[in-house]
């Protein structure tokens, strides 16, 4: 069954993203980016649907997001990646996410477009100096525009239970930007790993952390990101 299930969801995404892309043609014309990012965030939030109803997958959030934020460019948003279905379940989370994402997503049909219209942050690991320059500079707008900016620090999918492997990114952020980074931590890796194409049904959490606030050394902060990550894995998995 879970090799149906996948044939559905797979076909319902591809069928989606063309609705989308039909749906946004007028607001790509006139380039309106407010517009079209209502579009994505819709997309984020079908492919969810297409998850549950679909995949039987259930999307479970273990605790209540910190309040102390309105999530408009006022923190940045740190999350463990895991599965090719960590940027729906967190854009969908989001009213105006931006995600820091690999260049290489540009050159991909439907989504590189929009990645390119609303203002995604699209990054070249292979070029670090470009790439900082590059985040710091959609920073600055983000903070402007009141988005959120998403980031997954380690720069690519990890195994579940894998150690943190940070990249120089997130701290760039969080040290240039002086906002407070929320953690979020998941397990979507156990359920829908990488490369994995025939997802069987189940359960995928996430746990928001603590917030980490500003003004820590590099060292610090990331052995703080750590252990946030790490205490929260006990709620993944009670």
């Amino acid at each position: 069954m879970a090799v149906f299930r996948s044939i559905a969801f797979y076909t319902g995404l591809v069928l989606m993203l063309a609705g989308c892309g039909l749906l946004s043609i007028p607001a790509l014309i006139r380039r309106d980016s407010d517009k079209i990012l209502t579009f994505v965030h819709y997309g984020f939030r079908r492919a969810q649907w297409l998850a549950i109803h679909l995949l039987k997958v259930k999307i479970v959030w273990r605790n209540a997001r910190p309040d102390t934020f309105v999530y408009d460019g006022d923190c940045i948003i740190a999350s463990q990646h895991q599965s090719m279905i960590d940027p729906v379940l967190l854009g969908g989370a989001f009213d105006r996410p931006a995600f820091v994402l690999k260049e290489e997503l540009r050159w991909v049909p439907v989504i590189g477009l929009y990645c390119q219209m609303v203002g995604m942050i699209l990054i070249d690991r292979k070029q670090a100096s470009i790439s900082m320059r590059r985040i710091l500079t959609g920073l600055r707008r983000c903070i402007e525009e009141k988005r959120t900016v998403i980031i997954f620090p380690e720069g690519t999918r990890r195994p579940y239970g894998a150690p943190l492997e940070l990249m120089p990114g997130l701290f760039l952020l969080y040290r240039k930007s002086g906002l407070p980074v929320v953690p979020i931590a998941l397990d979507s890796g156990r359920l829908w790993p990488k490369r994995r194409l025939i997802v069987p049904s189940g359960t995928v959490s996430l746990a928001w952390c603590e917030p980490i606030a500003p003004g820590l050394s590099r060292e610090a902060f990331e052995a703080t990101l750590k252990a946030r990550f790490d205490q929260a894995q006990t709620q993944l998995t009670s």
